[in-house]
């Protein structure tokens, strides 16, 4: 029993590492909008259709992007068109083999895909719009050569990297202002919606099966391999953990304001 135990403990450390911190913070950034379009209200909805002039277009190019790594046949894209009717601000329409293992297990990663290209194209901003900042963190992340920082230290780094965002000083502050923007644009729309939710789902057996055989090999092996393995998926779930710390704090920093906007209205109305 004890030996069944271990084995389902490594089985879910192996399949959640390679997605799951992805899957949990995309969740967290739909949260979000979702709480600042209640608490605005009209003027929520009004930021969400704003924003999304800049934070669409990065959104559907991520699925884009991964339809084209995974061989899936774009068949239709729109990278901005909204519309009033059903709330859709852009898609992405594509086929591919059912037949194909690692094209079905594209539909995943596909799902997936607004995440990647929010988290580069916020790194890219960061990089060019608050440098400092962009250096500092990276320095967070990397404690020692290749080596990635402990999940404390990357929380506490995350928190301590919103007041470095104000007093960067390597750009003039209309730069920074752009800067701002752009990742206020981004953060509210690389999330997940149910659409995407629904097509990662459909990949879901077969992700599991990959991961199930790697867990058979990882638990029989050990060992070396077994290190090598496990330590390589704890580094990228930190390195997850890492690059999504800007796109949350910005996301959490928006849903505070949204609820001081909203408290304050009450009290106007009162």
């Amino acid at each position: 029993m004890e030996g069944f135990l271990d084995f389902l403990l490594l089985f879910l450390e192996v399949s959640f590492y390679p997605i799951g911190v992805f899957l949990i913070c995309g969740l967290l950034i739909a949260f979000c909008e979702r709480a600042v379009m209640f608490f605005c209200g009209r003027s929520g909805r009004g930021l969400i259709y704003v924003t999304s002039i800049v934070g669409t277009p990065i959104h559907e190019l991520g699925h884009a992007l991964m339809c084209l790594i995974f061989g899936h046949r774009i068949t239709d894209m729109c990278l901005w068109c909204p519309n009033s009717n059903d709330g859709t601000l852009g898609y992405v329409e594509h086929s591919y083999n059912k037949r194909n293992i690692y094209q079905r297990l594209g539909s995943m990663f596909i799902g997936m895909g607004p995440i990647f290209s929010g988290l580069l194209f916020t790194f890219l901003v960061m990089l060019i719009c608050f440098t400092d900042t962009f250096d500092t963190h990276v320095v967070t992340v990397f404690t020692e050569g290749h080596e990635i920082a402990s999940f404390s230290e990357l929380i506490s780094g995350g928190f301590s990297m919103v007041g470095d965002l104000f007093r960067d000083a390597t750009r003039n502050v209309f730069v920074k202002i752009l800067g701002f923007i752009l990742i206020i644009c981004t953060c509210l729309h690389i999330n997940l919606s149910p659409a995407d939710i629904k097509n990662s789902l459909s990949s879901l057996p077969v992700y599991l099966g990959i991961t199930g055989i790697l867990t058979v090999a990882v638990y029989f092996i050990g060992g070396g391999f077994e290190d090598a393995i496990m330590g390589g998926l704890e580094s990228w779930l930190s390195m997850g953990v890492a690059l999504y710390l800007p796109v949350l704090v910005a996301a959490v920093a928006i849903l505070l304001i949204s609820f001081i906007f909203y408290i304050v209205k009450a009290i106007i109305r009162r």
